[in-house]
């Protein structure tokens, strides 16, 4: 199973499909979907759920789509609920290009996408078992209510993965692992004659004879028709989660109720329940991509390293990097990124009027490349996606004093922008002219300069070189051109000097300081003094910036002011023609978006 192709129009923020419209095609086996918190990553994950929820139960989908798959060796294309592979299929024949299942896991505790599209799903399931049902819920929707169900599984997996992450993720021994279960045995009425509840029936025995506690090879000895391992624990989770999961519901038409109200998995005579939400969440999620998933499976994941520690994010990826599966996922981690191939990267921006749109991650490529590695996914993911404005300067030192310095020196909220490098005023000209190509034409985007040469630049670099700029060093005016504004950083009062560079915020007795104390430190050799004492100061400036007080960023308040000035209209802004090419890429892209 895999997505090939996909356009979605009239569901939430996905309004029109040239724009919500993703080409998977060069893609390996999985998608990753990135962008800020409502942003809409979310929403695709749930239209692609609603699609095949509606193509599993003949009914009709609420908005217009159009998904190309591949499914055994076959081009499946549906639009509109209309499916064809070479030619148009009918309804009652869909079921045998549709995937196996969608098994879907979602991180957060709201439980609308399980009651908006999931539900009806799991009511069908259980409203319909049959004496020869053995098998899932074509839309399997994972949550923390069936991690128990998913690590006796795991426990009872010979996979060489599985055995590792239990043995040093969750540092536990099988062997050493006893369960029971709270059953409710009248239940059993509810239920059909069928596999499942033979084996759960089977299961209740073997408790009662062996004192309430259960090993793993009792459980495992019920396999009447001699599975292989992948199969058995596949069919393990099944058979507890049918005995476990329905709610008696006659609205729903579902009678069957609850034979297992809770089961108890202990370690060395320790809970298992103890572990962590992040442990818990990667069970889950090795359960469904190790043991549930198979080769016609579509796995929908929404931000499966939430609550996961930050050193373990990058292990999700190896998870859900895996053969003959496809997955597609959501992620803001930064973390998560930097282990993830360029190739199944797509950005998620949104703006109120046109709606989601997809970034392919080409375009940030060049963004990455012009900054060497300065400019990040995450960095384009921000800038793309966020409504506040846009600050741009030379470097990432510059990102963390000007941070810095606005949290200590205004109330929270004060002054609320983003703030990214554009690695250095040689190369402003040539990432402008990129970054141009994704942002919304409304946003407004503040270019800061170093007061120096390099800052001031020429038609190659600097200031000068995207905007016909016939001042120099000495020039205080803010220009602006569409939403571009750029400046010079503003000087100090006490500044006499014509050069000024972001350091020079810092008083000229904290940088004598910094000198000072670095120049006692060595050995007093002449060999021992450093080549490049400025280079020096500034980095052992940026090492201790957490320690300054609002004394030592005093400086800043000026570039401070300017900045909210600038935000809030009353800074005086001189028009002046930006470059052509910069020019025309604003025009036709407001045109583009008008």
């Amino acid at each position: 199973m895999k997505i090939h192709s996909l356009q979605i129009q009239g569901y939430k923020n996905l309004k029109d499909k040239t724009k919500a419209s993703f080409d998977f095609s060069k893609c390996t086996n999985y998608v990753a979907l990135i962008g800020l918190n409502g942003s809409g990553k979310s929403n695709v994950l749930e239209a692609i759920s609603i699609i095949f929820s509606n193509l599993y139960q003949k009914t009709s989908t609420p908005f217009q789509y159009e998904i190309v798959y591949e499914l055994n060796g076959d081009i499946i294309k549906v639009e509109n609920d209309v499916m064809t592979v070479k030619k148009r299929i009918k309804r009652e024949n869909h079921f045998q290009y549709l995937p196996s299942n969608v098994i879907t896991s979602y991180s957060g505790e709201e439980l609308r996408m399980w009651e908006e599209i999931y539900f009806s799903s799991y009511s069908a399931f259980f409203r319909d078992i049959k004496s020869s049902t053995e098998s899932a819920p074509e839309m399997l929707y994972i949550n923390k209510y069936v991690w128990d169900y998913a690590l006796i599984a795991l426990l009872s997996s010979d996979k060489p993965q599985v055995k590792s992450f239990i043995k040093e993720v969750l540092k536990i021994d099988p062997d050493k692992v006893t369960i029971s279960f709270n059953f409710k045995d009248d239940n059993i009425k509810t239920y059909p004659k069928n596999k499942a509840i033979l084996f759960i029936e089977e299961l209740i025995k073997l408790q009662l004879d062996s004192n309430g506690k259960l090993v793993l090879n009792q459980i495992n000895s019920i396999n009447p028709d001699a599975l292989d391992n992948k199969a058995l624990v596949r069919r393990l989770f099944y058979n507890l989660f049918i005995a476990g999961m329905p709610v008696k519901n006659e609205k729903a038409k579902i009678y069957t109720e609850k034979i297992i109200l809770k089961s108890n998995v202990s370690f060395n005579g320790i809970d298992v329940a103890k572990l962590s939400e992040g442990e818990k969440k990667l069970i889950l999620i090795n359960c469904i991509l190790h043991l549930l998933a198979d080769e016609q499976t579509l796995i929908l994941l929404d931000e499966p390293d939430s609550h996961i520690h930050i050193e373990r994010k990058k292990e999700i990826i190896e998870i859900i990097n895996q053969p003959n599966h496809f997955t597609i996922f959501t992620t803001h981690s930064p973390k998560i990124l930097h282990s993830i191939k360029d190739e199944n990267v797509r950005i998620i921006k949104t703006n109120e009027t046109k709606g989601l749109e997809a970034i392919y991650l080409a375009k940030m490529e060049a963004l990455e490349n012009l900054t060497n590695g300065e400019f990040t996914i995450m960095s384009a993911t921000i800038a793309i996606s966020s409504k506040k404005p846009l600050l741009l300067v030379e470097g990432k030192g510059d990102v963390t004093y000007i941070k810095t310095a606005i949290n200590a020196l205004t109330q929270k909220g004060e002054l609320d922008i983003d703030i990214l490098p554009y690695g250095g005023a040689g190369n402003v000209k040539e990432f402008i002219d990129e970054l141009i190509k994704c942002l919304p034409y409304d946003k407004k985007v503040i270019i800061l300069f170093d007061r120096d040469e390099a800052g001031l630049g020429s038609e190659k670099g600097g200031m000068k070189s995207c905007i016909k700029f016939t001042g120099g060093r000495t020039d205080n005016r803010t220009y602006v051109k569409d939403n571009l504004i750029l400046l010079m950083l503003p000087k100090t009062d006490a500044h006499i000097e014509t050069d000024f560079l972001i350091e020079d915020y810092f008083s000229i007795d904290k940088k004598n300081e910094v000198a000072k104390n670095y120049i006692e430190s060595v050995s007093g050799t002449f060999k021992s003094f450093p080549k490049d004492l400025r280079q020096i100061i500034k980095d052992e400036l940026a090492k201790h910036l957490e320690s300054y007080t609002k004394e030592d960023l005093k400086g800043f308040r000026v570039l401070i002011e300017k900045l909210k000035s600038i935000i809030d209209g009353t800074e005086v802004l001189h028009k002046e023609e930006v470059t052509t090419k910069i020019s025309k890429q604003k025009k036709d892209l407001k045109l583009k978006n008008e």
